[in-house]
């Protein structure tokens, strides 16, 4: 067999001890026959040269002797190596259809299982996927609506808004992402909420100015009248330089109603005693509204005290009045 010639003829590893047993007696000869000379003189140098040369072929002699044991070496290793390898491919020979076989079996049930393992991911991220695209829907169903200006669409899409998050949270149809479902969903409902809070808001503030205008062309208007009376009393007095008896209405009201388009005005008493009065002054006039009806106040120089006292109380309100009107009243 070339296996066992390699190994009976050249796959013994080379003995180096053996082989340069005499190169140490060499080396011990020359060493002991070549001792150190310091070169004093010519002589000594010439001698000092000698010896070197002697160490130095000496030394030339075992690199020649390794190198040759090395190259010897070499060869030994290749020819190891060869047989080496043919005996690893024998032994290896032995069982490799086994193994391959084996190693196939192993790799198919492998790729199977992996294919199983792909088609469970596929269905998972499917199913994920479904459920998202469901929640989003919801979510949008909700959301494209939630630009209205209208109150009421406001207040019912939140209404809706929570139908729709009962409903899911009790058919589980979004299974694990009914938690992040609902948190998304009463984030819109804090939206809308905002939404609706904001329009209330502004129809508030349309409404308080409606009713300032309102309030602001009642008083011009009234105003107007007012100085319409006072110009119509001012008329009176300068064409006739009195006005009318006052009428005895001592059972009524301290105040006269506007009808036909003018303002008649009563010079009030305190008492029943005092209904026709002669040279009266007036001290201030008061024209506002009451009970939905124009009224027209005015007050004597007796009742001062009186007088005094509403003066105070109407600079606090809306109403309008004159202040120390110089008017004389004079019975007929």
């Amino acid at each position: 067999m070339k296996a066992e010639l390699i190994t009976s003829e050249r796959s013994k590893a080379v003995d180096v001890t053996a082989e340069t047993v005499g190169l140490v007696e060499s080396q011990t000869n020359i060493l002991a026959l070549n001792p150190y000379v310091e070169a004093l003189d010519h002589k000594s140098y010439e001698l000092a040269k000698k010896h070197r040369t002697s160490l130095v072929t000496g030394r030339v002699a075992v690199q020649k002797k390794t190198k040759e044991l090395k190259a010897l070496n070499l060869e030994t290793k290749r020819a190891v190596d060869a047989e080496i390898n043919e005996r690893e491919s024998y032994l290896i020979s032995i069982t490799k259809e086994a193994e391959d076989k084996q190693q196939a079996e192993v790799k198919r049930y492998e790729v199977e299982k992996e294919a199983i393992k792909l088609e469970k991911l596929r269905i998972e991220q499917e199913r994920v996927s479904g459920i998202k695209a469901a929640m989003n829907e919801s979510y949008l169903a909700i959301k494209n609506k939630a630009g209205s200006t209208d109150i009421n669409e406001l207040e019912s899409l939140v209404q809706d808004l929570h139908i729709e998050v009962d409903k899911q949270r009790k058919e589980l149809n979004f299974a694990e992402f009914i938690e992040d479902y609902t948190t998304h969903m009463y984030g819109l409902e804090a939206s809308i909420n905002e939404s609706i809070f904001r329009l209330k808001e502004e129809e508030r503030l349309k409404e308080q100015q409606e009713a300032l205008l309102k309030e602001q062309e009642q008083l011009a208007r009234d105003k107007a009248a007012l100085d319409a009376e006072k110009e119509k009393i001012a008329a009176a007095k300068a064409k006739t330089g009195s006005v009318k008896k006052p009428v005895d209405k001592s059972d009524e009201p301290e105040a006269i109603n506007s009808s036909d388009g003018y303002m008649d005005f009563i010079a009030t008493p305190k008492s029943s005693e005092r209904k026709y009065m002669k040279n009266v002054k007036v001290l201030f006039t008061h024209y506002g509204m009451e009970g939905g009806q124009e009224i027209l106040r005015v007050y004597l120089e007796e009742d001062y005290d009186q007088a005094d006292k509403d003066r105070s109380q109407l600079e606090d309100s809306t109403d309008k009045y004159v202040k120390l009107v110089e008017v004389e009243i004079y019975s007929k």
